[in-house]
């Protein structure tokens, strides 16, 4: 698995897309960059860089065997599960939940790992049924109101757009509600979300939690602001928001 996350992260720096950023296109000083690396010994940098990758991964896992040498503790993991409907075969009780949901339209998780998907040997038709899958690209069953949502979807006019806003929130909060259930009484609930931007209008994603699961057993304790300095940011970008994200959010509930 070692060998493998490095042969991933260099096959894409030795790719036309754009390494730089998790998002998979093409730029024009990425095409400049391999026509460059093409004139010289490429084949002594991959493998450099497979070789460099390889034992930083493996002093990772070899770290965290040293931190975790003499615990007892459990780790639970499960993959391909829908969140939205996943559910634990029994009950467990937590006393903090950290999570942090994907970022509306600012994140797409599918997009950004899809040519690593077709390396690792998954076919098309298995990438795009996921792709279907992804929130906020499903149509909501269920529409969420709170006093915050319903003033930013009066402002925008696009039918489409209010459309992706109600399925984000649906599925976005039925897998956190399904994770906070199993939160004891006075346990934490800390949030990680962004403030993006959909049709020019700032979604205030912490604030429509906040409101949601306040309803819903949870009490306000804080929110924390982490000012975005150092990003990643291409020129030309072609929309009502090119700065992107001033900052991102820690939303803070405990439960009653």
């Amino acid at each position: 698995m070692v060998i493998q996350a490095s042969l991933v992260k260099a096959s894409k720096h030795f790719s036309y897309a754009e390494h730089r950023t998790p998002k998979l296109f093409r730029s024009k000083s990425k095409k400049e960059y391999i026509e460059k690396l093409l004139k010289e010994d490429w084949k002594y940098e991959l493998k450099r860089m497979i070789y460099s990758l390889s034992l930083q991964y493996y002093d990772s896992v070899c770290h965290l065997q040293f931190l975790t040498n003499g615990h007892e503790n459990q780790v639970l993991f499960f993959g391909g599960v829908d969140s939205a409907y996943f559910q634990l075969e029994k009950q467990i009780p937590i006393s903090c939940l950290i999570t942090s949901p994907p970022y509306l339209q600012a994140q797409e998780y599918i997009r950004t790992a899809n040519l690593e998907l077709y390396w690792l040997g998954h076919s098309e038709e298995e990438i795009k049924e996921i792709s279907r899958l992804e929130i906020p690209y499903r149509k909501a069953n269920q529409i969420l109101e709170t006093k915050t949502l319903n003033e930013i979807k009066s402002k925008i006019t696009r039918e489409d757009l209010v459309a992706m806003i109600d399925s984000y929130f649906c599925y976005t909060m039925k897998a956190l509600e399904l994770a906070m259930r199993y939160i004891k009484k006075g346990g934490k609930s800390c949030i990680f979300v962004g403030n993006p931007t959909v049709d020019g209008k700032e979604i205030v994603t912490w604030k429509i939690l906040m409101e949601y699961f306040c309803e819903r057993g949870f009490e306000f304790e804080n929110v924390f602001d982490d000012r975005i300095k150092n990003r990643q940011l291409f020129g030309s970008r072609n929309n009502k928001n090119p700065e992107g994200m001033k900052s991102e959010y820690l939303l803070v509930l405990s439960k009653n």
